[in-house]
């Protein structure tokens, strides 16, 4: 297998793993920004809601490649999310995010903070 059909081949799996979590997302492991904590529970629920359903991807951005990172509006304010990668420990970055054990941490905020 080619470094190029190696490289895409992981972004694949990458994608499909990011995908998974959002989709499935789960309270303990959303963070949200200063800005959006103290919003009413149902506002909170309607935009990680959304998050879930975010299929407007930007093909010319590798990041997004990964299906780590959405722009997009809710109630005319832009706000953004961002998975980070983490040790299961939490303690410091993984070496590989496709390895079973990393941790996915869903990171929501106004897109001025980003």
């Amino acid at each position: 297998m080619s470094r190029q059909s190696s490289y895409y081949q992981r972004i694949k799996q990458l994608r499909k793993l990011n995908d998974q979590f959002r989709a499935n997302v789960v309270a303990d492991a959303v963070c949200l920004s200063p800005a959006l904590k103290f919003l009413p529970p149902e506002m909170i629920h309607d935009i990680i809601e959304q998050v879930k359903c975010f299929r407007n991807f930007h093909p010319l951005d590798a990041r997004i490649d990964e299906h780590k990172l959405g722009f997009f509006e809710f109630r005319e304010t832009m706000l953004y999310w961002h998975i980070e990668y983490r040790h299961p420990h939490l303690a410091e970055a993984p070496l590989d995010p496709t390895h079973p054990s990393t941790r996915r941490i869903l990171h929501i905020g106004l897109a001025v903070e980003r």
